[in-house]
């Protein structure tokens, strides 16, 4: 074994989602549990990354090639929010899952929207430092919207799949499910 290190706080902490970077560096995401009150704190080894309050909330993590931090970055707001998917090209690294609430990455915020279900997201920040560069809702106003993976295109842009039910919002395009849960696959230009 090369190396390997555990991250978390005293609660429930995942890791859904792994990419190698240009560096060949290791970038991680999935979601961090603050408790239902938000008051645990989280350390990746840099200081702790401070809850919004509730929660289940989202890291980005990038680590070098031999396992040592070298920024993680955690995104959240009101509601629960978790990260499945990451992918990296270049400078930007996107990445995907699905929130309840509102979700603030960097200076983007979204608002959940379906009436009985998560809705999905796609966001991007900066291969640097973490740093939030974008964000968007994909949402269904009745029912369950999850990006499972993300990846960026040669272009810059997050390719996602996942799954939604009922008439669900991509960008400008509605698609409707022709079954109880349909999968999709997305291309996005971040704005």
């Amino acid at each position: 074994m090369a190396w390997v290190h555990g991250y978390g706080g005293p609660l429930d902490d995942d890791v859904y989602a792994l990419a190698i970077g240009p560096s060949n560096d290791v970038l991680v995401a999935g979601r961090l549990d603050y408790g239902s009150d938000g008051s645990q704190q989280i350390d990746f080894g840099l200081g702790p990354l401070l809850g919004s309050g509730d929660k289940w909330e989202i890291f980005v993590a990038r680590l070098s090639t031999i396992g040592e931090l070298k920024w993680a970055q955690r995104f959240g707001g009101p509601g629960d929010q978790l990260a499945f998917g990451l992918g990296v090209s270049g400078a930007k690294i996107v990445f995907g899952g699905q929130f309840f609430g509102s979700l603030t990455v960097g200076s983007f915020t979204i608002n959940h929207f379906s009436q009985n279900g998560a809705d999905a997201y796609a966001g991007s920040v900066a291969y640097a430092d973490g740093s939030g560069t974008w964000l968007e809702r994909i949402s269904s106003a009745n029912d369950e919207t999850q990006t499972t993976d993300a990846a960026v295109s040669h272009e810059g842009n997050a390719i996602l799949v996942g799954y939604f039910a009922g008439v669900t919002q991509f960008a400008d395009t509605d698609l409707t499910s022709s079954g109880t849960k349909d999968g999709f696959c997305v291309e996005i230009a971040p704005k």
